[in-house]
């Protein structure tokens, strides 16, 4: 790959060689990990990010949700304190707040 200008789109990595389909071309770990309030259908991980169809949820602040309790237990530790764990939920019983704006303060409080 290079850096390139690309016209009407801007600096992009452009490829030296054509690349397979189904190719993994890179991996990159997230910067940031956190939940939503805005109501979704769909519900990750909040450790691993796999999707949780049957996600065991923080029993502290009810807003994380987990694949298993090894991701639960491993997230309480590593980012998710109970300390933390009570101002997320203090947060999330806020009526005065939209659910954007709470999504923003969960992020600082990580």
């Amino acid at each position: 790959f290079y850096i390139s200008h690309i016209e009407g789109k801007g600096r992009g990595a452009v490829a030296k060689r054509d690349i397979g389909s189904g190719e993994v071309v890179g991996v990159q770990s997230p910067v940031v990990i956190a939940p939503t309030m805005v109501e979704q259908e769909e519900r990750f991980c909040g450790r691993c990010l796999r999707e949780c169809e049957k996600g065991t949820d923080c029993q502290g602040c009810g807003v994380y949700s987990y694949c298993s309790d090894d991701c639960r237990q491993a997230h309480k530790a590593e980012l998710h304190p109970q300390d933390i764990c009570k101002e997320i939920k203090k947060l999330s019983e806020n009526t005065d707040l939209t659910a954007q704006q709470k999504d923003w303060i969960v992020l600082l409080l990580q």
